[in-house]
């Protein structure tokens, strides 16, 4: 990996690459359609549409073939419902009907700024809709930890809040979701100066330590951290759920969460714990740098930010199912991937490094938390923030040479596309295309979750280095990914429907309709638009 002497030259060297960014063939749009209220009014009510409460509990979508048809728990957050077909309208051939860990928590992640905005504005209609949605998903767990043979590594539940076993187990971000969006709700929970109220239920400290965490130590965040801690050094399938190994994506989640959970043990005044998940988190920080390392693609080398950190050094990308010794199974999708970008961001910590956020203020109360906190936010602003030179590189790589006209594995839908402008699929040599996922004719497509982190990640870079014009790169991948939403409606009549991928030859939705994680990495990027409006 590059070091350099002097960070200021490294960091220096980083926006010299940002600079060479197209903005100058980039007219300024008039307005923002993608981000117009009725698109982000929709897009939030496509959310709540797909998390269970005591007014909806999801009466088609319940495991439509199956015997172990329950009702659905509130709080469950279905990933993408099953849906009766109607002629002309999008519809649900292919359906998850489970609540995934993962994607659980990104929605709530999306979900906990709108519960913030709330409180700030005294909206009380929504505080009571948000609060009760935090309620209801903290409860969900509750339940789902005490079943038989539980573990915080499963990776997904039928909505009736039973752990599903037979998958691919354990992914191990998914505790990290679940206990960052915990963690956060209770930072939330403490930073209120009079308790949270919502449709009559209080949401205060009594609340904290009945189901996330009290000085005991007990709670659904420790039992999630304390699982990390136990399993960081050992293999986890990624978050596609091909292969398994020692991830990236996982690990950078890991940091964060591990990172807030220290805040909130050191809050508490409980020092063992904070001791143990600061110091994991240390240790995961050396090992996500270890996946800046160099690879192999069709003829070409690259170095960049893998997310397999367990391939063969000889081993040449991509990689498909006629392969010996099961080499498809075992590392396909292990170097350039969609998933750096989505670890960059779920995982970082810039926020975690300013002098006046609560994560910061709590661990630097204490000398060793203190010094562990510089340590990891030092390694991370070098080589893990967004707008780290390696990062940079990582990020340039996907978008201008993984899907694009002449790219690693081009996509017809990216042809003619401004450099740093593309649908993202997955990773290059992707063959699973909603319906098949081992047959080589059958080629990858882009996702809208992959596409919208691009936008997420220019919106990123503007916020953190203060420079709206980067932002502008942020604006022009929503109106190439808008195009694919804004006339979509499904069988109910909902508007900016989207699937889980788009046809990477005709652009029509395809895979999985109306899917959860696509609605929230929609808003998580509005969220991150709305930060460099306000710089």
């Amino acid at each position: 990996m590059f070091k350099a002497k002097d960070m200021n030259l490294k960091i220096s060297l980083a926006y010299l690459l940002l600079l060479s960014l197209p903005f100058s063939v980039f007219a300024k749009p008039s307005d923002m359609p993608f981000f117009a209220k009725d698109v982000i009014w929709n897009i939030t009510a496509n959310i709540q549409d797909n998390i269970s409460s005591d007014s909806n509990s999801f009466p088609n979508a319940l495991y439509p073939d199956s015997a172990l048809e329950k009702e659905a728990l509130p709080g469950a957050i279905v990933s993408a419902p099953f849906e009766k077909e109607k002629e002309g309208l999008l519809t649900n051939s292919n359906y998850y009907t489970y609540m995934w860990q993962r994607d659980s928590g990104i929605t709530m992640l999306s979900l906990l700024e709108e519960l913030k905005s709330a409180l700030s504005s005294g909206d009380r209609e929504s505080i009571d809709k948000y609060g009760t949605i935090f309620i209801n998903y903290t409860k969900f767990y509750d339940f789902a930890s005490k079943q038989d043979s539980y573990s915080p590594g499963i990776a997904k539940f039928y909505l009736s809040g039973q752990p599903v076993f037979a998958w691919q187990n354990p992914q191990n971000d998914g505790p990290a979701f679940t206990a960052l969006v915990l963690t956060e709700f209770a930072a939330l929970i403490l930073s209120q100066k009079e308790p949270i109220v919502a449709e009559g239920i209080t949401i205060d400290k009594l609340f904290i330590s009945k189901y996330l965490f009290n000085v005991d130590g007990k709670g659904l965040i420790n039992q999630n951290l304390s699982y990390i801690v136990d399993h960081a050094r050992e293999k986890t399938y990624d978050l596609w759920e091909s292969c398994t190994g020692y991830m990236f994506f996982t690990t950078m989640i890991q940091i964060k969460a591990l990172t807030a959970g220290a805040a909130l043990s050191a809050n508490f005044d409980n020092l063992s714990l904070a001791t143990k998940y600061i110091s994991t988190a240390e240790y995961l920080t050396y090992q996500a740098l270890e996946h800046y390392k160099i690879f192999t693609y069709g003829k070409e080398q690259f170095k960049a930010y893998c997310e397999g950190l367990n391939f063969p050094p000889n081993l040449s990308f991509p990689i498909y199912p006629k392969y010996k010794k099961n080499d498809f199974s075992k590392y396909r999708g292990m170097s350039i991937d969609s998933s750096i970008v989505l670890g960059i961001l779920y995982g970082d910590l810039f926020e975690y490094s300013l002098p006046s956020s609560w994560v910061y203020m709590s661990l630097k109360e204490d000398s060793f938390l203190s010094n562990k906190l510089d340590i990891i936010l030092k390694a991370s602003k070098e080589d893990l923030f967004p707008t780290s030179l390696e990062v940079i590189k990582s990020v340039r790589l996907l978008a201008e040479k993984a899907f694009s006209e002449k790219g690693l594995d081009p996509y017809k839908v990216n042809n003619e596309l401004p450099r740093g402008l593309n649908l993202l699929g997955r990773y290059p040599g992707d063959i699973y295309n909603g319906t098949t996922w081992n047959d080589p004719l059958n080629q990858g497509n882009p996702w809208f979750v992959t596409s919208l982190a691009l936008a997420h990640y220019y919106y990123t870079v503007a916020y953190e280095i203060k420079k709206i014009e980067y932002a502008e790169m942020g604006d022009r991948q929503m109106e190439l990914i808008f195009k694919y939403i804004k006339e979509k409606q499904d069988t109910s009549g909902k508007s900016f429907i989207m699937s889980e991928q788009i046809d990477r030859n005709t652009g029509e939705q395809t895979a999985a309709h109306n899917y959860t994680w696509s609605y929230a990495q929609y808003l998580l990027t509005y969220q991150a638009y709305i930060k460099t409006r306000e710089m």
